[in-house]
Parts: C-alpha cells; sequence; structure tokens
C-alpha cells in the first residue's frame, strides 16, 4: 500500500505543474513548484509532530499504563506486536519531553530517514520529503524541454533510481511519468476529435474505432497491473520472482 501510495503522490504532486506547461504557462509552473517545494516539509511534517506530541502528553498523564499488560499479553492481544513509544514513568516529565525532542529531530533528519518512536508509522513521511524534493528538482530541470523529451527524462529517472536501489523516488518519478502520458494522451485524443469534426463522412464509425482501441489497451494494461499487484511480499521462489521481474 504505501508503494502504491507513492506512486500516487508522484502523480498528484507532478500534475498541475505538468499541465501549466502543456498550456503554455512554463512561469506559472515555476510559482507552483516554488510555492510546493515551500509547504512540502510543514504539510508533512507539522502534523506528526502535533501527533506525537499529543502521545507523550498521554504517556505523561498515564494513559498508557492501563493497556499496556494487556499489549504485553499473548492472550488478550495475540499477533504482531506494533513497538511501543518509549515510557519514562518513574522519572520527571522533563526527561519525557526531552526524549520526544531527540526522538522528533531525529525523525526529521532527512539524510538518515527514520522512523518516529513515538509513532512508527510516520517512517514514510521523511522517505516522501526526500522523494518530492527530488520530483520537483527533475520537474524543474524539465519544464522548457518539449513534452516527449520530457516524457523521455523522466523515463530515464524511474530506471536510474531503481537501478540504484531509490525504491520510493523511482515510485515518485513514476507517477510522474504516467502524468505526462496522461496529458499527452489527451493532447492526441483532442486532435484526433478535432480532425474527426472536420471530416464530413463517417465521422462516427472513426470515433468509436479509435476509442475502442485505447479502451482495449488500457484494460490490458489495467489487467497486467493486477497481476503484478497480486505477486506477495514474501514466499517468492526464485523463478517467480525472476518471472515478475522479466513481466515487469
Amino acid at each position: 500500500m504505501v508503494a502504491l501510495f507513492f506512486i500516487i503522490s508522484g502523480y498528484a504532486l507532478s500534475w498541475g505543474p505538468l499541465r501549466t506547461i502543456h498550456a503554455g504557462s512554463v512561469d506559472k509552473s515555476f510559482e507552483r513548484l516554488s510555492s510546493a517545494t515551500f509547504r512540502r516539509g510543514m504539510r508533512l511534517y507539522l502534523p506528526g509532530v502535533i501527533s506525537t506530541f499529543i502521545i507523550m502528553i498521554c504517556i505523561s498523564l498515564g494513559m498508557y499504563n492501563r493497556g499496556q499488560k494487556a499489549f504485553e499479553s499473548d492472550v488478550d492481544i495475540p499477533g504482531f506486536h506494533e513497538p511501543q513509544p518509549p515510557m519514562w514513568l518513574k522519572d520527571p516529565f522533563s526527561v519525557q519531553f526531552w526524549d520526544w525532542i531527540r526522538c522528533s529531530w531525529a525523525w526529521v533528519n532527512i539524510w538518515h530517514s527514520t522512523g518516529h518512536a513515538y509513532n512508527p508509522h510516520l517512517w514514510t513521511l521523511s522517505v516522501e520529503f526526500r522523494s518530492s524534493i527530488a520530483l520537483f528538482m527533475a520537474l524543474l530541470a524539465l519544464a522548457r524541454t518539449r513534452a516527449v523529451y520530457r516524457l523521455a527524462g523522466l523515463t530515464s529517472f524511474v530506471v536510474y533510481c531503481y537501478y540504484t536501489d531509490a525504491w520510493a523516488e523511482w515510485l515518485f518519478f513514476a507517477g510522474a511519468t504516467l502524468a505526462q502520458l496522461k496529458l499527452l494522451q489527451d493532447q492526441y485524443e483532442s486532435a484526433l476529435l478535432g480532425d474527426i469534426k472536420l471530416e464530413e463522412d463517417d465521422s462516427d464509425n472513426g470515433c468509436s474505432t479509435s476509442l475502442s482501441t485505447l479502451d482495449i489497451v488500457r484494460v490490458v494494461i489495467f489487467v497486467a497491473g493486477l497481476y503484478l499487484l497480486s505477486a506477495p511480499d514474501n514466499g517468492l521462489g526464485k523463478s517467480d520472482l525472476y518471472h515478475v521481474e522479466i513481466l515487469i
């Protein structure tokens, strides 16, 4: 689910700047990228800082004590036990507070991405911030290029990040590549429909034929994507893993 979310994030973040570039407003695209870059850190980190601060306060007030024994019991709560936040219950409040400060500082360190000890699910935000900045830089570099060259550049970033084990970055660039493909597709369909309207004979047949062909391609790609998404995270043999890589 995290991987799918990163692809969707890359698509959503790049859609606005790419659309303005296609509309011929490169300067407006620069404004969008500048605003998005400035606000990105606050939009990602500020909610996490507030939520973990609330968790720290709840720990200090003893709200975690009641369920701690039940959490440690495999009978009451079976299955995987997620890491719990540090609890300095026998120490002054300042100890808990400065521990939260230390964990928050380590969490916002994008050069050595790590999760937040007070909420382990927040590990994705530091990775997303780093990947977002890399995507914004790529869009800025490719803003004044032709659409075909921009598509080739985004695709090359996907390949480069994939083979350099930058797994999050290549997912973001994959989303941006899909956004660029969508804009090119819309441009092609608009031009095609414009040409069909100029024709007096067989206009309906020409339109339906072209659209049905595109629909078939979309369905095939969609089914292939569902097949690849069904691959399990664990338990793949070497032959199965090689087969999936070949299909990709």
